[in-house]
């Protein structure tokens, strides 16, 4: 194929081609910013790549922003995870205050929960704050995406979205032809209480103990209090980058790469 001119494209930016044969010369069309998207093939662009316009006597490529005008989310807000969590001496105590209270009830009693991330060969979730897990709890299992995290104080907020799954094999299949594949494995205990609108999770790790607590940012640090808890405490991490510090910070142990209980 003879081709005339480029156009090129920022790095990391994902677009899809199509062909037509509209007979006609024609140079790409960029149809980025429009509302004429198209579902197509996708590739990733690279710093040095450009795509070829069509010489006159072929059928020629449109180049499109990987977006369709079938859009399969109609939510333009999805759910936001906003949390505090924070590192306890021992889940006695906050268990005895949340007996304590009038306003708490226990959701869920102690569950072990197991939780593979999924990502690609260079770490591309990973390495743009993104988060895809599967987590088994018992015979249940759920498939969670996050986005990347931002933080007011101590709360962060976090883009979430949750499905229960029904045929975990089949779709681990899936992403692995899609190049998702597991990483890392953790595990934990969690035990759940309902304290007004604000979910509390007491989880026992290999590294110590949790507390997390999950609603209006507003009600958050104040119920911390409530339940003994300090919120000047909260951490940052996810369970994984709190498991490499504290793997890093205890070498002597050999601690392995997963965050699993000892058999």
């Amino acid at each position: 194929m003879k081709h005339h001119g480029t156009v090129s494209r920022k790095p990391g930016v994902r677009f899809g081609i199509r062909k037509t044969n509209l007979g006609s010369p024609a140079d790409v069309n960029d149809e980025v910013g429009s509302s004429a998207f198209q579902i197509s093939t996708t590739f990733r662009v690279s710093a040095n790549c450009s795509l070829p316009t069509a010489s006159p006597d072929v059928s020629h490529v449109i180049v499109t922003r990987h977006r369709s005008s079938y859009p399969l989310s109609m939510d333009p807000n999805p759910p936001t995870e906003t949390e505090l969590k924070i590192p306890v001496p021992d889940l006695e105590t906050v268990r005895r205050n949340l007996a304590g209270s009038t306003e708490a009830h226990l959701v869920h009693a102690t569950e072990r929960e197991v939780n593979t991330l999924l990502d690609t060969a260079d770490g591309e979730l990973a390495g743009s704050d993104r988060l895809l897990r599967l987590r088994w709890i018992g015979d249940r299992a759920l498939l969670t995406w996050k986005g990347p995290a931002r933080f007011e104080g101590a709360v962060k907020h976090r883009e979430e979205l949750e499905i229960v799954v029904a045929d975990v094999e089949q779709l681990a299949s899936i992403f692995e032809r899609l190049g998702y594949l597991p990483v890392v494995r953790y595990e934990k205990d969690r035990e759940s209480w309902q304290v007004g609108q604000v979910t509390v999770t007491l989880d026992h790790t290999p590294m110590g103990d949790f507390v997390e607590l999950e609603g209006p940012a507003d009600r958050l640090i104040a119920l911390a209090s409530d339940l003994g808890i300090d919120p000047g405490g909260a951490v940052r991490g996810s369970y994984i980058s709190l498991w490499q510090d504290h793997r890093q910070a205890r070498p002597e142990l050999a601690l392995p790469q997963d965050m699993v209980f000892e058999p």
